[in-house]
């Protein structure tokens, strides 16, 4: 089964901005500066988002595309040793270990974590403690790269979750870790060492793993805690076809011009130095076009091919005089209502029986 899980997060009234900021939860200067040294509290955001969730062996078996696997998730309560807004690193560490190991990875697996970081005095310092003590330190042959989106966008609150997933799958999907947001200087509170094997990235790098596995932490002001390990698609992909075997290709558009434009992105989109072709076959781009094809728009290129060179080299020949077809109109529709007992009904003189 589908599942369709939206959420959104809409402001509607300035009384909770009143109450956060009496108790100094928000930034008088506006924006969330997670990890820099002059963090003063968080911005609120509105939110949106959507995603599908499917059952990964049925994904599979319906050639879905799958941008990413929810390896585990866990929601725990605080330790009662804090105030019921303020997160423990005890508690944050053993729900780290938990989901890591439901999930079957170890934790120098993970090499991203999206981390709840707000940028107020108290929390940062709590969860920078629990991802150091799990995923940081001599365990590490690799560097580990820690983000918060909060800094693009606020804390969103209701949606932040959904949020952080939306973020995490589409760096895996261009294979890179963004810079951090509002980050200048690295708050001296957090006590960075080079031996935690940890990092706050600064420029775009790519996401270098073999397997790219990610921590979503967030918490909330009850005391609770979540988390969810996030991995690419564990299943091969198969990249090979058999030989002498063409795939069809179906481009649309409102009018030719809008199927040239389409062809030139699509061809610089294959020729991007991002695009892992040992990732994905002619079969795999031919399938994925036709599901997203809108066959309903008036004109349209038809050809097939049987390797991605060959798709590129037709795409960059298509010139002005390029064969276009137009879709022929659609039959109308007939629709008979002959009654429970009926067994035909008369259109004019023409009789059409039920069946």
């Amino acid at each position: 089964m589908v599942v369709l899980k939206p959420l959104q997060s809409i402001m509607t009234s300035a009384r909770l901005f009143q109450d956060l900021a009496a108790a100094s939860f928000l930034s008088p200067m506006g924006p969330c500066k997670p990890f820099d040294a002059k963090r003063d509290g968080y911005c609120r955001g509105d939110g949106v988002g959507a995603v599908f969730l499917k059952k990964m062996s049925a994904a599979i078996e319906d050639g879905d595309q799958i941008l990413g696997v929810i390896a585990s998730s866990a929601v725990y309560q605080n330790l009662n040793s804090t105030p019921i807004t303020v997160p423990n690193s005890e508690s944050l560490s053993e729900l780290f270990r938990d989901v890591t190991k439901v999930a079957k990875l170890e934790p120098q697996q993970i090499t991203v974590v999206e981390a709840h970081r707000t940028g107020t005095p108290a929390g940062d310092l709590v969860e920078d403690e629990g991802i150091r003590t799990v995923f940081g330190g001599s365990i590490r042959d690799n560097t580990l790269s820690v983000g918060s989106v909060k800094g693009l966008v606020g804390h969103t609150e209701g949606t932040t979750g959904i949020i952080y997933l939306v973020k995490i799958l589409l760096m895996m999907r261009e294979g890179s870790i963004p810079p951090q947001a509002s980050h200048n200087t690295i708050n001296p509170s957090l006590k960075a060492s080079p031996v935690d094997h940890m990092e706050i990235t600064k420029n775009l790098k790519p996401w270098k793993a073999s397997f790219k596995a990610s921590l979503i932490n967030s918490y909330g002001a009850s005391g609770s805690n979540a988390s969810m390990l996030v991995t690419q698609a564990s299943h091969a992909i198969v990249t090979s076809h058999p030989s002498g075997v063409y795939y069809p290709f179906w481009f649309t558009g409102l009018d030719d011009r809008a199927i040239r434009a389409y062809a030139v992105e699509f061809c610089n989109f294959l020729k991007n130095s991002n695009f892992k072709r040992e990732q994905m076959s002619i079969a795999n781009l031919s399938f994925n076009i036709s599901r997203q094809t809108n066959r309903w728009l008036p004109r349209a290129l038809i050809f097939n091919c049987s390797s991605i060179d060959e798709l590129v080299t037709k795409l960059k020949n298509i010139e002005v005089n390029s064969p276009m077809i137009t879709r022929p109109p659609q039959p109308p529709v007939i629709l008979c209502f002959g009654g429970q007992v009926s067994t035909f009904c008369w259109i004019g003189s023409t009789s059409i029986y039920m069946v």
